[in-house]
């Protein structure tokens, strides 16, 4: 006799012997298996077995139709009663469903749930579905994190505000032949100056003179005053004219930050009158003298540093074969109301005169040491030095005055005054350092001027305050000779009652000779 029995989806119960020694088959769990009468059956004893078989495979078959009901409702878990591995989720896993009825199994959206379509989409084959839809309700937000307390450490140190870049002025039209012509021949000294010129000098003049006419349009009179006065034609060390340097510096191409037009213009300004140099908001009255005494006396060589200044390398080699290089912060715009040809000027000669070991901001107007600390403003002695002998290639020397100790019977001054006419009679200008504003927070409580004239009882300075030297009670007391270059006077005891410190060149007369100058005035 043959019993059938339906055990269970086959896909569930594999082949598994069934023997004690498992190398004998006594057939397999399958949908239908003949269990007695069959040389494949159960062994006898084993029928009581079979019925507790029989009904373990029911009970399985059970659970295996609640798993599927559980996965397809809640998406899987590892949770009581589910030992399948859970389904991958939009938002992290859902919850269980515990309240959901577990049995009898019912449809789903009114479809049964085995190998129906979910949301009207194919299951992709998963026997298990993918799941229910994502719990309902609102995502979970970010908790929010705490605000900072309130900063209670000291306030960072304001910076100086940039400075707004000036609008450019339009550049004044070029002159043709024509007018330039009658230009030159309204000015008897330049034309003059002109005619003695070489042809080639007279070409490159005719160019310069047409391409960078007057703001106001016409002939540029400063460019005149140079031709007339013989300063145009001036040579440096090297034999190179003013003139030359003035076409180098139109032809070659300058930094994007400088105006090339104005930059010319204000170039040929100060050749013609070293008066026009200043200082105006930077502290800077010891680099502005240096400049001072420079194209005074140095036209040509002036010019070359400028226009080396001015290149794209942006260095130039001074008369003590040392290398001056632009200063950065200074080739932009500032507030100080300084030209471009000033400011680039003073700042790369106060990076120059600090040394390789201090860098000069001209933003902050200080030197700044290695360690980002800010060392000084303006210059010292020996700083001040350092620049004129770069400008001059001559020794230079520096010695502080007390002005309270003018020796016995006067010896000291007399000796000082001596050796400083000396030096103008030599056409040399000795810059010296002075006690000069005293009010409360004053920016030049000591101050650096140029000497370019003494006599009997006075000594003639130029301040590099330039143009703003107006008199007053901020110095000592003095008389404003030319208010538009800075040029003073004062009485020589109020000159030397304020005097601390004298830079000129390095004496080079013997013991003799100099008491000798000193003695007869020479």
């Amino acid at each position: 006799m043959y019993a059938q029995y339906n055990l269970g989806n086959p896909s569930f119960c594999a082949p598994t012997p069934f023997s004690p020694g498992f190398n004998q088959g006594y057939g397999n769990f399958g949908m239908t298996q003949q269990m007695l009468g069959s040389p494949y059956g159960m062994p006898q004893g084993w029928g009581g077995m079979q019925n507790q078989m029989q009904q373990m495979m029911m009970m399985m078959q059970t659970m295996m139709m609640f798993q599927q009901m559980q996965m397809q409702m809640q998406g899987g878990g590892m949770g009581p009663g589910n030992f399948y591995p859970p389904m991958p989720q939009p938002y992290g896993p859902i919850p269980p469903n515990h309240g959901f009825p577990p049995f009898p199994p019912q449809p789903y959206n009114n479809q049964p749930y085995n190998n129906q379509p979910y949301n009207n989409q194919p299951y992709n084959n998963n026997p298990y579905g993918n799941g229910p839809q994502p719990f309902p309700g609102p995502r979970p937000q970010p908790f929010p994190a705490p605000a900072p307390p309130p900063w209670n450490g000291p306030k960072p140190t304001p910076q100086p505000a940039p400075a707004p870049k000036p609008v450019p002025k339009p550049a004044p039209k070029p002159l043709n032949a024509q007018q330039w012509r009658t230009s030159l021949n309204g000015n008897p000294g330049a034309l003059k100056a002109y005619n003695a010129m070489t042809p080639e000098q007279r070409a490159t003049v005719d160019r310069l003179g047409m391409n960078h006419p007057a703001e106001a349009g016409g002939a540029d009179a400063n460019f005149l005053k140079i031709m007339g006065n013989g300063r145009l034609t001036n040579r440096d060390r090297q034999g190179q004219t003013t003139l030359q340097h003035l076409d180098q510096l139109d032809r070659q191409k300058v930094p994007k930050e400088v105006d090339k037009p104005t930059a010319y213009r204000e170039l040929v300004a100060n050749i013609a009158e070293p008066g026009n140099t200043n200082q105006r908001g930077r502290g800077t009255c010891a680099p502005t003298s240096v400049e001072y005494v420079h194209v005074k006396n140095q036209p040509s060589d002036y010019a070359r540093v400028v226009t080396g200044l001015l290149s794209e390398k942006g260095e130039v080699r001074m008369n003590n074969g040392e290398t001056m290089k632009r200063n950065a912060s200074g080739l932009g715009p500032d507030n100080s109301g300084r030209t471009s040809v000033d400011r680039i000027y003073q700042s790369s000669m106060m990076d120059y005169a600090d040394g390789d070991k201090m860098t000069y901001n001209n933003q902050t107007d200080q030197h700044v040491g290695a360690d980002g600390k800010n060392s000084h403003q303006g210059m010292y002695l020996n700083e001040e030095a350092k620049a004129l002998n770069a400008v001059t290639g001559e020794r230079q020397t520096s010695r502080g005055v007390d002005p309270n100790n003018t020796g016995f019977m006067g010896i000291r001054r007399f000796t000082t005054d001596r050796d400083l006419r000396h030096e103008l009679s030599e056409g040399r200008n000795p810059i010296v350092c002075m006690t000069w504003d005293q009010s409360p927070g004053a920016r030049d409580k000591d101050h650096a001027l140029t000497i370019t004239k003494m006599d009997g009882d006075y000594v003639y300075l130029r301040n590099p305050w330039g143009n703003d030297e107006k008199g007053g009670t901020n110095g000592p007391p003095r008389e404003v000779v030319d208010p538009n270059t800075g040029l003073v006077r004062m009485k020589k005891d109020d000159f030397y009652a304020r005097l601390t410190g004298i830079n000129q060149r390095e004496d080079d007369r013997s013991f003799a000779g100099r008491w000798w100058d000193r003695i007869t005035g020479s």
